[in-house]
């Protein structure tokens, strides 16, 4: 397999400048929930967590998708026990203790199939069952949704997919927008798309290759106080946004 996290750089800090437009919500589906956008849209989001969790980053850009009139829906899978933000890399013997449970105990995407079954269960009791739902998963979340073949599902977009392997595109039932950058294994990432050639759904799929963006860029590792990375980030968003309007119409 390939490496979860294909960087030594760490979580960042947050964003100071952003303003949150949506609200944690205690309760949805039995998981504490970042929802943003319209409560009762018929164009749904779902975004699954990298390994630190409901991070800023990630709340911004479900304000992002909220803005253009997706409800976007950022569940915590983790339960709470995503990784702190300062214990990746590794350094004192407790956070290399935490971070060697995690990825003994948390890290198999298997534990979470059915956490994101449900989820979508619940979408589809609180927006009707003629919703539009799209998934996003970011690094090690992106394994997750690659590796069950979930249904009713319109479109399955990847930032910076770790633990990448090319059979997991047997799985993938919708079309598929993928941002990789310079960090993930190439030959890994050209052969999910060799293996996807073959499936219904890819005259409709998008790969591209950020390379001048390291691993983490659109989530916790994202430094949106640097310019590059604030309009790398950016960028990305607007082709899952352009990619969702398509795919969610």
């Amino acid at each position: 397999m390939a490496s979860c996290c294909p960087t030594n750089l760490g979580a960042q800090p947050p964003n100071e400048d952003h303003v949150p437009q949506g609200k944690i919500v205690p309760d949805i589906g039995g998981l504490t929930t970042y929802v943003s956008g319209p409560a009762t849209g018929k164009r749904v989001v779902l975004m699954f967590e990298d390994i630190f969790g409901l991070s800023s980053q990630l709340k911004e850009g479900a304000d992002l998708l909220g803005s253009h009139g997706f409800t976007a829906y950022a569940p915590d899978f983790l339960r709470g026990h995503a990784l702190p933000l300062d214990s990746y890399p590794p350094v004192t013997p407790e956070h290399k203790k935490l971070v060697d449970e995690f990825m003994t105990k948390r890290i198999s995407p298997s534990l979470y199939w059915v956490l994101v079954e449900q989820f979508l269960g619940t979408i589809r009791s609180i927006h009707g069952d003629d919703v539009k739902i799209g998934i996003v998963g970011y690094c090690w979340g992106a394994k997750v949704l690659t590796t069950h073949p979930f249904k009713g599902v319109s479109g399955v977009a990847m930032a910076h997919p770790s633990f990448l392997d090319p059979l997991d595109a047997r799985n993938v039932l919708a079309p598929v927008y993928m941002i990789a950058t310079s960090d993930e294994d190439k030959n890994a990432v050209e052969g999910f798309k060799r293996e996807f050639a073959s499936s219904p759904f890819h005259s409709q799929s998008h790969f591209e290759v950020f390379d001048d963006m390291h691993h983490g860029f659109m989530a916790a590792r994202a430094d949106l106080t640097n310019p590059a990375n604030r309009s790398r980030f950016d960028e990305g968003y607007r082709k899952f946004i352009g990619f969702f309007e398509t795919v969610l119409a």
